[in-house]
């Protein structure tokens, strides 16, 4: 299909992608001067029997009708023409530049909770007005939503309907049947998978991309609850109720229970949007993933590499102290940390021994205080509060941590242990050896929170790291190579990624080259990082495949068509150890065809003055043996 001209007016010069249900080009039209690319998707059906043709004929109608409807939408592609060719189906829709969001949803990283949902939003409101014409995308995924360069706005592409029109067949008994289901492993549900869709399959694929985004990993690495076939996702994630709630409506595994419409989603996320900035999701154009949300810094392996970042905090809560044990408990918790300070009742003013919750940035602290006049006072909890952080202005939030206030009562102080302090002097107090070893034992149970909190952190970020690395293994068998090399950029400073990275580009240019892309195939193995073992492998192929394109240029050259040789030999990059050739033998082709020229017209001016009979063979064959169409006669 390179290079070829369809519609009389739409010149194929690159391949986009492709499938089972058809292909994807990049084209200029050549009836516009400027601003001329567009996208032509070819549809093959795959039976050509008049029946079927028939059938897939009526559909291509109906459905280029409904696209030319929706693409008067600011966020979806303009219907620039559709026709028939050869009894193939193409549809010529408008070139949206930027980058589809599965540059942005890459795997083992997690996005804040406000940029998630301000993303599902933004897709709602495009796929609102779909809906409103009763349409269903049916193959709603990251990489059929484009973040368009100029404005960052998405745009939904590729709708699934259309692409029955190269998989049905029509049976003997009449009926139409589709050979292909319509739709993407993870984000299509069961009934968008059995060929029956329904406007709420798209809020499906909605929410499986935001709970995509919350937890960094593939739809179909979710794992579900064997009872209820429901997705269980929440694991370690850092998300809050309210959203939690309104995305498992979404992904409902009976559509029966689902969200039914846009609007009722829209309308639970309304009370979360109204906190969520408009700017809080600004991703400008890429040519690296970008970071999709801030993280805290992510822990390294031993060898030193930083593993997939994950929002995870220690939180210590405190313990109330008593006589017979001082047993500290810590948990791990994803709220900001909340220091805890003990309520005293009227009647009584003693002090407590209070734990500040550990924050990422500073370790637990343990001060302990008395007043002069009597010994510090613990008792056991006898009530729970929620505090906001904010406890000095009065404000109470059911958002914050819960804190464990200490308290006595007023007659406390009439069974103080005398062997908490003993007083020496006003004003000054002096730990006897049990409060020492208390002291002593509450520290080392800190200690050993902070150590349980950090392995666990530890272990859940190992644990994510060999899942991304055997989840880019797996694309690489599967031969997936945009997708591996796209999975493993996302994890820059871990060395067996990046060796992974290598082989994908190493066999992605393999690929291509073996498709005859070898201007392509060039362009993807340069990629190859000068440290990989692949490297010089690489090198190698970029000459074996310099020295090709050499020689169809020259056989361009040959057929009369100088342009296209020099464009094929310009292609070679520096680095080639045939590039000096290639430019050398751009200047023998132009020195070459200025002569022929020159011989042609004076050949041409010879015969125009009836001259031609008599030169001498010797003459005449020079003349013709120019190798140019314009040849005189013998």
């Amino acid at each position: 299909m390179l290079g070829q001209v369809i519609g009389s007016r739409y010149r194929i010069f690159k391949h986009l992608g492709g499938g089972s249900f058809g292909q994807t080009y990049l084209a200029e039209d050549a009836y516009i001067p400027e601003d001329n690319l567009c996208v032509v998707k070819q549809l093959k059906p795959q039976f050509t029997d008049p029946l079927t043709l028939q059938v897939a004929r009526r559909l291509f109608e109906s459905e280029a009708r409904t696209l030319h409807k929706l693409g008067s939408h600011g966020q979806i592609p303009r219907l620039l023409a559709h026709f028939e060719e050869n009894q193939d189906f193409y549809l010529v829709q408008e070139f949206i530049e930027g980058h589809d969001l599965s540059r942005e949803l890459l795997l083992g990283k997690q996005w804040s909770e406000a940029d998630a949902i301000r993303l599902v939003w933004e897709i709602l409101e495009v796929l609102s007005f779909v809906h409103q014409h009763q349409v269903i995308h049916r193959d709603l995924k990251p990489s059929n939503i484009r973040r368009r360069q100029r404005d960052n706005q998405l745009v939904l592409i590729d709708f699934g309907a259309v692409k029955q029109i190269s998989t049905q067949v029509v049976t003997s008994q009449g009926k139409t049947m589709l050979t292909v289901a319509v739709g993407t492993m993870g984000y299509a549900p069961n009934e968008l998978l059995s060929g029956k869709p329904r406007l709420c399959s798209d809020i499906y694929a909605v929410g499986m991309m935001g709970i995509q985004a919350l937890t960094g990993l593939y739809p179909t690495e979710l794992r579900d609850d064997p009872a209820t076939g429901e997705l269980v996702w929440k694991d370690g994630v850092n998300v809050s109720p309210e959203l939690g709630e309104i995305l498992d409506g979404m992904v409902c595994y009976d559509f029966r229970q689902r969200y039914q419409t846009t609007q009722d989603v829209m309308q639970a996320l309304e009370p979360l949007m109204a906190g969520t900035p408009s700017h809080q999701v600004a991703f400008p154009p890429v040519t690296q993933p970008p970071e999709a949300a801030p993280l805290t810094a992510p822990a390294s392996t031993p060898s030193g590499n930083p593993l997939p970042p994950t929002e995870v905090s220690p939180q210590l809560p405190t313990m109330a102290e008593s006589d017979s044990a001082a047993v500290p408990v810590a948990a791990i918790g994803s709220v900001p940390a909340t220091e805890v300070t003990p309520v005293e009742p009227d009647s009584a003013q003693p002090s407590s021994v209070a734990v500040s919750a550990a924050t990422s940035s500073s370790a637990p602290t343990v001060p302990v205080t008395a007043p002069p006049s009597a010994p510090p006072v613990t008792q056991p909890v006898t009530q729970v509060e929620t505090i906001s952080t904010e406890a000095s202005q009065g404000e109470v939030s059911p958002s914050s941590p819960p804190t464990v206030p200490l308290t006595e009562p007023p007659s406390a102080s009439a069974h103080v242990p005398p062997t908490v302090a003993s007083v020496v002097s006003e004003g000054t107090v002096v730990q006897s050896p049990r409060g020492r070893w208390k002291l002593l034992r509450m520290g080392v149970g800190v200690a050993a929170a902070i150590a349980t909190a950090f392995v666990g952190m530890n272990y859940y970020s190992q644990s994510q790291r060999q899942f991304a690395l055997g989840q880019i293994a797996s694309l690489k068998m599967a031969g997936n190579h945009e997708e591996c090399v796209r999975s493993a950029m996302a994890l820059a400073g871990d060395a067996e990624a990046q060796q992974l990275l290598g082989d994908c580009q190493l066999a992605q240019a393999q690929a291509l080259a073996a498709n005859n892309q070898l201007k392509d195939a060039i362009l993807a193995v340069s990629e190859i990082a000068e440290n990989h073992s692949a490297h010089e492998e690489s090198q190698r192929l970029v000459g074996e495949w310099s020295e090709q394109i050499l020689e169809l240029a020259a056989d361009q050259y040959q057929g009369g068509k100088l342009e296209n040789a020099i464009a094929m030999a310009n292609a070679i990059p520096e680095t080639s150890s045939v590039y000096e050739q290639a430019q050398a033998q751009i200047v023998s082709w132009n020195q070459a065809w200025e002569t022929d020229e020159g011989l042609v017209k004076s050949a041409q001016e010879a015969i125009d003055r009836g001259e031609w009979q008599a030169r001498s063979p010797k003459q005449k064959k020079s003349l013709t043996a120019t190798g140019n169409s314009k040849q005189p006669p013998s």
